[in-house]
């Protein structure tokens, strides 16, 4: 499991039991749309449940970590570039 590979940190066996007792319970409940969690080890994961015929579900896994590091520089740069067009327009608000 998860836990003893180190994936999900160092939970206690109380969080734990309840933080399985929930996975099992939305998996037998259906569908879980996309949400994201983040490993022990850094990366950050993408999970969902879609209910297929005869009761059986499929479980999707993806890694979503480099697309999350994209996001994060997007944003960065655009912080910056909004900084720089108000120091512009306080330059241009103080010209004589």
């Amino acid at each position: 499991l998860n836990r003893r590979n180190g994936i999900c940190g160092d939970i206690d066996e109380q969080q734990w039991q309840r933080y399985l007792a929930t996975r099992v319970e939305e998996i037998r409940a259906g569908t879980v749309a996309p949400r994201e969690f983040a490993h022990a080890d850094g990366r950050t994961m993408m999970f969902s449940v879609t209910a297929l015929s005869g009761g059986k579900r499929l479980l999707t896994y993806y890694e979503v970590t480099e697309v999350k590091r994209r996001d994060a520089e997007i944003e960065n740069a655009n912080a910056k570039i909004a900084e720089t067009f108000a120091n512009l327009r306080t330059m241009v608000d103080q010209m004589p």
